[in-house]
């Protein structure tokens, strides 16, 4: 958001060279997000903005306090009210043991005619045990539920069910254009932008190949193991048992 300019360029170009085949998604924290420059990008590619509140007006001050002492949650909430029409809003909650009043952030967007889906995403470096972990997601889940919305995405791990150092076609670029497998890992760099080089495919693991969880994992890490199944043995049913209610 500190370069627009770059934003509208870039993504012009791609439109112009590839038509609506060129989506574009946006994460931010919305402090700067403006309705005219929406309208201006959805008719160049862009498809969905997410943008973090970490609980109530106090909580997310707290923990994400802005440089100039100012308000930011209400400034994210006024941007949000005048765009959440105009585009599809993910909206992502950061939680761990210390986040707090997720509900009452719910009944605030709600208020201020904010629609949007719901994503929670656990605080990252993850060092929980899978039960901690567990009880964390199970624990807002339920709030998102009764708040009458629920957790859009992410059952699967922390950076999505497919992460980008296991996708063929994913690359993370820096400013540099360092080239890299994911955001997960910035010490394998592949190349430079202008390199003619491959990402080498991702082998699923012999023991993964046997889990039920593959479909929603699609194996470990391709930098280390970080395997899941703990978690999702614990996670998953409580899940459901939310999901499935009515």
């Amino acid at each position: 958001m500190l370069n627009k300019k770059a934003i509208f360029d870039l993504s012009n170009i791609l439109y112009q060279t590839y038509g609506n085949k060129f989506v574009f998604d946006i994460v931010t924290n919305g402090f700067l997000l403006k309705e005219k420059d929406v309208i201006v990008w959805k008719k160049i590619g862009l498809r969905r903005i997410k943008v973090t509140l970490d609980g109530n007006e106090e909580c997310h001050n707290k923990r994400r306090e802005m440089k100039n002492g100012s308000n930011g949650y209400k400034q994210i909430v006024t941007n949000l009210s005048k765009i959440s029409n105009e585009i599809d809003l993910l909206i992502n909650i950061v939680v761990d043991s210390d986040v707090y009043g997720i509900g009452d952030m719910l009944d605030t967007l709600k208020s201020n005619n904010i629609q949007a889906k719901y994503s929670i995403s656990i605080r990252e470096p993850d060092t929980y045990s899978p039960l901690e972990k567990s009880q964390i997601i199970i624990k807002y889940s339920k709030i998102l539920y009764e708040k009458g919305v629920y957790q859009y995405s992410k059952i699967g791990g922390n950076h999505g069910s497919i992460c980008a150092g296991k996708n063929k076609h994913h690359y993370v670029i820096d400013a540099n254009n360092n080239v890299y497998y994911c955001n997960g890992n910035f010490k394998e760099i592949l190349g430079k932008c202008i390199d003619n080089f491959k990402k080498k495919s991702y082998n699923v693991k012999d023991n993964c190949r046997e889990c039920k969880y593959l479909p929603i994992c699609y194996g470990d890490c391709r930098f280390g193991s970080n395997c899941q199944k703990n978690y999702f043995d614990i996670v998953i049913p409580e899940l459901l048992k939310i999901y499935l209610h009515e």
